[in-house]
């Protein structure tokens, strides 16, 4: 049920708190869950387990209960309550009050937040579910008694809304994004920003980013294409090798990293451009944006969505590029400009586009970008896959549990609040 800070199935160890076995989750006596096939993908069922056969775990004790929780695919049966909430604070004994948890999903988020709000009220803590962000904002009242409040980093959390939230301890994306979260006014009012940046999430998303790259310059739908007979058979290649390349990577954080390590024997020279370099990676060579542009065979955007990117490839810097370049996008539409991308890859058919992020999602269905040639359009999901969700649900709890233990979580946005958040939070 719980997972360890290595994110695998197993016993979960918070910093500040206390629990009643090390292979239970905090303030758990007994556990017994039975699960249906569906949770395999939420991390809830080891993935060595066949998909096809449920998965009964047992933890032998006593005081037993019973709860059934389902929807959306969600068959839980838990045996054994908790004796109250998962957190105990050193020096003042189990909190009265549950902590209460605020969640905004959607419909295609609910499996995901169904096990995460499951664990969580069977942990003690209180939640209050809301099914979309509309409903959420439709709600005044929503966040005046939140301590934490969950939800995917789209969402749009502004100075106002946490300034209106006076027990507001944090806001959890589950995801990598915080695009939606104002974390420069969570700083000034003392709350932490955290998310899902797990090895898994991260790298799953360099893997999918060199995915995009190679079947780009391989022209992969094209000979798909052949083979369907609705082009003929080119008289001559249009593949080209990776090796010898320029990959030019706007953003050096997790993923681009991740990149660097898988590329490191494919003969490849990689530039990167970042606002903060870490000039120990020697692996690149780092250079600023516009010479990247200039001189990449291939261009990767990979970048947080903020106030200082957004816009950042506006129509005179994606000039820059070369006419034949391959640009990938898997971090956010909003820094590219989408309508000057448009333009410019009707003036040079020779350039390849591989996109999985967009300024507006879903992708409208009129929206210019699907009439284009020599471009892969995917829905923001092609690297999310079944390891990297597998964790994000008890990360999640993860961080909830040590941020209500009077601890940071491991995957903090805005480090910088730290040292007054502790204080504001000592001993409550």
């Amino acid at each position: 049920m719980a997972v360890s800070p290595s994110y695998a199935p197993g016993a979960i160890t918070m910093p500040g708190a206390r629990s009643n076995s090390r292979n239970l989750p905090l303030g758990f006596s007994a556990v017994r869950v039975i699960v249906a096939p569906p949770l395999a993908m939420l991390g809830l069922v080891p993935p060595r387990v066949q998909a096809c056969r449920p998965w009964v775990a047992a933890i032998s004790g006593a005081g037993l209960s019973t709860r059934r929780t389902e929807g959306a695919g969600l068959k839980v049966t838990i045996f054994g309550m908790p004796r109250g909430p998962l957190v105990q604070q050193e020096g003042t004994g189990t909190m009265p009050d549950p902590p209460r948890i605020v969640t905004v999903s959607r419909p295609v988020l609910r499996p995901m937040f169904d096990a995460m709000e499951l664990l969580l009220e069977a942990g003690g803590f209180h939640i209050a579910p809301y099914r979309s962000p509309e409903a959420f904002f439709a709600d005044p009242s929503a966040l005046a008694e939140a301590d934490i409040l969950l939800a995917a980093g789209n969402l749009s959390c502004t100075r106002a809304l946490m300034s209106g939230a006076p027990r507001l301890r944090a806001v959890i994306s589950p995801f990598i994004g915080t695009e939606g979260f104002d974390e420069s006014a969570a700083t000034d009012l003392g709350i932490v920003i955290a998310n899902g940046q797990t090895p898994e999430n991260a790298e799953s998303m360099a893997e999918a980013t060199i995915l995009l790259m190679l079947a780009a310059l391989y022209d992969l739908h094209g000979s798909e294409a052949v083979l369907r007979g609705t082009i003929p058979r080119p008289a001559a290649s249009r593949a080209f090798m990776l090796r010898g390349k320029t990959i030019g990577m706007i953003g050096h954080g997790h993923i681009a990293r991740a990149m660097t390590a898988r590329l490191a024997g494919w003969d490849v020279r990689l530039l990167a451009w970042s606002r903060r370099r870490d000039v120990s990676i020697s692996a690149v060579t780092w250079v600023d944006l516009d010479e990247l542009l200039r001189g990449s065979d291939v261009v990767c955007v990979l970048l947080s969505l903020n106030a200082g990117t957004r816009g950042l490839l506006d129509a005179a810097r994606l000039r820059q590029m070369k006419s034949d370049v391959v640009l990938v996008n898997t971090a956010r539409g909003g820094i590219i400009d989408e309508a000057a991308l448009v333009d410019l890859a009707r003036e040079r058919p020779e350039m390849r586009i591989a996109l999985d992020t967009f300024a507006i999602e879903p992708l409208p269905e009129d929206s210019a970008l699907r009439d284009l040639p020599n471009t892969i359009l995917t829905p923001h999901m092609v690297g999310h896959t079944v390891e990297s969700h597998a964790v994000l649900p008890g990360v999640a709890v993860d961080a909830i549990v040590r941020i209500m233990a009077g601890e940071p979580p491991l995957h903090v946005r805005n480090p910088a609040v730290i040292p007054a958040w502790r204080n504001r939070w000592r001993g409550q």
